[in-house]
Parts: structure tokens; C-alpha cells; sequence
């Protein structure tokens, strides 16, 4: 059988990239999530990139959603802070700023955000929780494969 050489694959290949991480555990009770869709005065308060101002019905508890992640524009970030009095988000000052950055009517979920820890670089995710099923992760969604890794640890981040 003959073995030929597909240069579509060979030029996409990354060194290391992680494609897939299994869920052998589901979990549940994984609260801190929310989808929304933004208006443009939802969008850089106080004049910054990093601050965001959820709609529909947030979560009246103090830093509820930090530590999950912002997933908007087909990008991922962490969230850092969160005013349950003002509805207000606020991102990890050390991740970029959105490229493209979200508009009005851009949607948005905040789910658990997923840490690869390891000895590549770049690689990030987030979980995917099943509302109907006592809110347990379904599917961890990897958004950036990162490259050179041979091996990794994945934790799930949420607030407690």
C-alpha cells in the first residue's frame, strides 16, 4: 500500500498541539455559567477593553463568574473580577484584548474555563455545562491547541 505525502496535512500539523482532552468525569453543580448578547452600552465601561456589563439576569452574588471564562467572537478570556451590584466583568489585565473585539448584538457565553497546564504553551479551553443534566460538563471545547506539548494537566476553573 503505497503512502503518499498530503501537504495540506503536513503544513497543518503543529508539534505538540493538543486536539482533544477526555472527560472521564462529568461533575455537576456547575452554576457560573450565562449567555447573553451585548448591547453598545454593555461594551468597554469605564472606557476599557477588559470591563463588560452582562444582561438578561446575572447572578446578585459577589465575583460569581470569576475565575470562568468569556467566550465571545469565537475567543476565549478569563474573567478576573466581577460587581454583582453593577453587573460588571472584568478581564485578566495579562490576556490580549479581544481581536476582533466584541460589538452590539455580539453573543456571549461565561462558562468554566479550563487551565492546561504543562510543558507547551498557548493551549486553552473551556467546559461546556449540560443545564438539563444537574448542570454537569458535557464537552470540554478546546480553543486554542497550543503547541509542544508531550504532556498536561487539565483543571477546571470556576467560582466556588
Amino acid at each position: 500500500m503505497p503512502v503518499l505525502i498530503d501537504p495540506n496535512v503536513q503544513g497543518n500539523a503543529v508539534h505538540g498541539a493538543i486536539d482533544v482532552i477526555r472527560l472521564d468525569y462529568a461533575g455537576s453543580n456547575y452554576d457560573n455559567t450565562l449567555s447573553g448578547i451585548f448591547s453598545s452600552s454593555d461594551l468597554k465601561i469605564d472606557g476599557s477593553n477588559k470591563k463588560f456589563k452582562l444582561s438578561g439576569n446575572p447572578s446578585t452574588i459577589p465575583d460569581y463568574y470569576v475565575g470562568c471564562g468569556l467566550y465571545t467572537e469565537g475567543q476565549l478570556r478569563k474573567i478576573s473580577s466581577y460587581n454583582a451590584a453593577t453587573s460588571v466583568i472584568e478581564l485578566l489585565d495579562s490576556q490580549p484584548d479581544f481581536s476582533p473585539a466584541p460589538t452590539a448584538l455580539s453573543a456571549y457565553q461565561i462558562t468554566p474555563y479550563v487551565e492546561i497546564n504543562g510543558d507547551g504553551e498557548n493551549a486553552y479551553a473551556r467546559a461546556l455545562v449540560n443545564s438539563a443534566s444537574s448542570n454537569s460538563i458535557y464537552k470540554i471545547e478546546i480553543i486554542g491547541r497550543g503547541e509542544n506539548y508531550s504532556f498536561a494537566n487539565v483543571f477546571v476553573v470556576t467560582n466556588t
